[in-house]
C-alpha cells in the first residue's frame, strides 16, 4: 500500500508540496518582528510667550520642532496655536511607544483668562525614547487644530528636526 501511494505522487503534486513549503518559509521570513509592550507616557509642557528662538517666531503656521539633548531626552517645541491658549491654559503630550512607532498626541486645555498673543511656544521634554539602531517613526497629532505630521527621528545628541503641521 505504501509503495502505491508514493508511485501515485507525480511531478505536479511534488511541485505543489514544494510551493506550499516555500510559501510557509516566506511567510515566516517576512512576518513583522514583535513590537513588545505598548506604553503610553504623559508629559506636561511649559508655555512660553515670545520665546527666545526666533526661527519659530517668524511664521504663525502651526509647526513642530524636535531636538535630541545630550542626555538623550527629546525636547518638543510646538508653535502656532492661533489664539487657542490663555494665561491659565495648559498643553500636555501623550506619548505612545510601540516598538519604533511613536505617536505623540497633543492635548490642549485652553483655560479661562486672557488669550495669549502669538508668538507662543509650548515646550515639553520627553525622556521615554531610546536609541533603536534605526530612526524612530514619529507621528505628531494635534486634535484641537485637526493637524498632524510624521517624521523619522534618530535618538542621538544634537539631532534636530522641524515640520509644519498639515491638515
Amino acid at each position: 500500500m505504501m509503495i502505491t501511494l508514493w508511485t501515485a505522487i507525480g511531478g505536479v503534486e511534488i511541485c505543489i508540496m514544494l510551493l506550499i513549503v516555500a510559501a510557509a518559509v516566506l511567510a515566516t521570513a517576512i512576518k513583522p518582528a514583535s513590537t513588545g509592550h505598548v506604553m503610553t507616557y504623559l508629559y506636561a509642557c511649559d508655555i512660553i510667550q515670545s520665546p527666545p528662538f526666533a526661527e519659530i517666531n517668524d511664521d504663525p503656521t502651526p509647526s513642530l520642532r524636535l531636538r535630541v539633548l545630550d542626555d538623550m531626552s527629546v525636547e518638543v517645541g510646538r508653535s502656532g496655536f492661533g489664539g487657542l491658549l490663555t494665561d491659565r491654559g495648559a498643553v500636555s503630550l501623550a506619548v505612545t511607544v510601540k516598538g519604533t512607532d511613536i505617536t505623540i498626541e497633543e492635548r490642549i486645555t485652553p483655560g479661562s483668562g486672557y488669550y495669549l498673543v502669538e508668538p507662543v511656544v509650548a515646550v515639553g521634554r520627553i525622556d521615554c525614547l531610546r536609541p533603536a539602531g534605526r530612526p524612530l517613526h514619529v507621528r505628531y497629532i494635534t486634535a484641537s487644530l485637526s493637524r498632524e505630521t510624521a517624521l523619522p527621528l534618530s535618538i542621538a545628541p544634537g539631532v534636530e528636526m522641524s515640520r509644519k503641521l498639515s491638515q
